[in-house]
């Protein structure tokens, strides 16, 4: 594998991980933060990004599909010195992904938990 493939894998899982912490930084984060004792005026300051919300999912989930794609289809090449020398890499890729996957599922869902939690 060269090195071009390594490198867009890599700004691809950087990228999903950057879009999906600002997916959640309206909500979740906010309350993952208080929960564990952090708080302060500038947690409110995360709230102004709800808005834009929609779009950071959207990207999170394009940018995710691209990772398992390249991912993927680097799994299907042959192997030889050059495509077997970073195994962890793509582990840690496909854990990264996958990381990436559940705060997106966890921030489409929050809504719809907070309105049945408060109902009750």
């Amino acid at each position: 594998m060269d090195n071009t493939q390594i490198k867009k894998e890599n700004l691809v899982v950087g990228g999903v991980l950057i879009a999906s912490f600002a997916a959640i930084s309206c909500c979740i984060l906010p309350l993952a933060l208080f929960s564990v004792g952090i708080s302060g005026a500038w947690i409110s300051n995360l709230t102004a990004l709800s808005p834009y919300q929609p779009i950071f999912i959207g990207l999170s989930l394009v940018l995710i599909g691209y990772g398992f794609y390249l991912l993927q289809s680097r799994a299907g090449k042959k192997c030889d010195t050059e495509t077997c020398d970073r195994p962890i890499q793509g582990r840690r890729a496909y854990f990264l992904l996958s990381v990436s996957l559940i705060l997106i599922a966890a921030a489409l869902a929050f809504p719809w938990f907070v309105r049945n939690f408060l109902e009750n």
